[in-house]
């Protein structure tokens, strides 16, 4: 994004989520900072539901965290997402998606 102007995020959320099927995003779990402060537009124009993290508090967003680390190994920041195809994209989410994890009950790979 070329600013971190509410508007920007915005319009680059809503050109983006328009190429995905709506089912496919329903929750926004967002910080504060000022690029989300128009936040009620994510939620009337593009039907999801807006969540915040409480500030100084990353530790209630582990999993978050946890899983935006997992996608950099494959899609580093800056990356550009216009170079990769939908099925390379697809075979990332099923890897991840397909990862055990302590935190939703299965042990890590390294335990079993």
């Amino acid at each position: 994004m070329p600013n971190r102007k509410a508007i920007t995020f915005n319009e680059h959320c809503k050109i983006t989520l328009n190429e995905f099927d709506s089912k496919s995003l329903k929750i926004f779990t967002l910080d504060h900072g000022k690029e989300f402060a128009d936040y009620v537009y994510l939620e009337s124009n593009l039907k999801v539901n807006v969540y915040f993290a409480d500030p100084y508090s990353s530790w209630k967003r582990g999993t978050n965290e946890n899983t935006n680390r997992l996608i950099r190994e494959f899609f580093p920041k800056k990356f550009d997402f216009s170079t990769i195809t939908q099925k390379e994209v697809d075979i990332v989410e099923g890897y991840l998606n397909n990862r055990l994890r302590k935190c939703l009950g299965s042990p890590p790979f390294r335990s079993i």
